[in-house]
């Protein structure tokens, strides 16, 4: 819930294009709406996209002067980046993790695995001459970590009960042997083939 708020602080605060804008604001409000229906997990998963979007946008906005600065201070903003993120990313909380759901470390793992990409595909856009895309690129690897770091630290409720698994055979054998009527009752030949 406070996650949402401050997008939405944030939303009105930044520089975006109408279609970015009204994503996040459907963003917000259906996790807003999954949290009132008692579905962290799906709200989480709604504001994962809008908050690196936004994350982004204030990272690029907050370093425009380096794009009219050019590719030397650009080189030297991504060489600075690379220390910062991989200090943060030694620092990932990485104890108490059989607490949090594995919907919930996924989304983490899904936004970490993507730090990289960006931080290295700033490089290679700024490089090409387009240093504001760069910048943007650079803002989603930082925006990436920060919210794994942002799953990481949220705290849920341990279970009630466990989950109790049993064994499927059962209901494969049941469609095996329907299966198996049902093309014996066919005509052997095309139908059969067919079927």
């Amino acid at each position: 819930a406070n996650a949402t708020n401050a997008l939405e602080r944030q939303l009105s605060t930044l520089k975006t294009s109408n279609d970015l804008n009204k994503q996040c604001t459907n963003d917000i409000a259906e996790a807003r709406d999954a949290l009132k229906l008692r579905s962290p997990y799906l709200s989480l998963y709604t504001i994962r996209t809008c908050y690196v979007e936004l994350e982004s946008l204030s990272y690029a906005a907050s370093k425009a002067d380096i794009a009219t600065k050019g590719a030397e201070a650009f080189e030297q903003e991504w060489r600075q980046l690379a220390a910062t993120l991989n200090d943060k990313e030694q620092k990932l909380p990485r104890i108490g993790l059989r607490q949090l759901p594995a919907v919930v470390i996924a989304l983490a793992d899904a936004s970490q695995i993507q730090v990289n990409s960006y931080y290295q595909s700033g490089r290679v856009i700024a490089l090409k001459g387009n240093i504001a895309e760069g910048l943007l690129n650079l803002g989603r690897a930082t925006a990436n970590l920060n919210f794994a770091f942002f799953c990481r630290g949220l705290r849920f409720p341990a279970p009630k009960s466990t989950m109790e698994f049993r064994s499927v055979v059962p209901e494969i054998k049941k469609l095996e042997t329907a299966a198996l009527r049902t093309y014996k009752s066919l005509e052997a030949g095309t139908q059969q083939a067919e079927f």
